[in-house]
């Protein structure tokens, strides 16, 4: 691969490759069921909005500094944000660890196969 053709896959918006990697785990003709699929697909939705400060409520500002005006990109992430989002997991939405396990696993199921 090219590193122009690199470079802006790791530049575009998370949700650009959300597509291609739940068509890789869907069932079916196309991809498109299966309750794995359906599950990753609702969670790698909350974490790109949750990324982008697109869920409104508390003093949360997503993961991409307040005077920058754009999405955030798979470059924005890091340990640091995959640890803010565990966090928001359990504490923010009150869920227990082995929900919050099997959610992260979904994102970083994503992050390995993009």
């Amino acid at each position: 691969m090219s590193d122009d053709r690199s470079s802006s896959r790791l530049e575009s918006a998370l949700d650009e490759s959300f597509g291609r990697y739940l068509q890789d785990k869907g069932k079916g003709r196309g991809g498109d069921a299966g309750n794995y699929r359906r599950n990753a697909a609702r969670e790698l939705e909350r974490f790109a909005e949750w990324a982008a400060d697109d869920r409104g409520g508390d003093d949360w500002t997503g993961i991409i500094p307040d005077n920058v005006d754009r999405d955030p990109t798979f470059d924005d992430l890091d340990e640091r944000v995959f640890r803010e989002y565990t966090q928001h997991l359990s504490g923010d939405r009150g869920l227990k660890q082995n929900t919050v396990q099997t959610y992260y696993r979904y994102i970083s199921a994503w992050c390995r196969n993009r």
